[in-house]
């Protein structure tokens, strides 16, 4: 499992909710990133936001991590 790849799906896809003025529900992302939302483990959705929140700090941006 790649969380950098996944951590760039979720990346667009926040933007776009971002840009609509919305949020997304984490289902709705983990569904987006390729993973079953009934059967998914938290830890890897957790990894990609987490891995999310780090390069919005780093880029000097506020964290999309917080709009699902």
């Amino acid at each position: 499992m790649n969380h950098d790849r996944l951590a760039d799906l979720a990346r667009s896809g926040l933007v776009t909710a971002a840009m609509r003025r919305s949020t997304m529900t984490c289902g709705a992302l983990v569904k987006m990133i390729g993973f079953d939302a009934k059967g998914a483990a938290a830890s890897p959705r957790d990894r990609v936001l987490d891995l999310l929140s780090e390069r919005c700090i780093d880029a000097g941006e506020p964290s999309l991590a917080c709009s699902c």
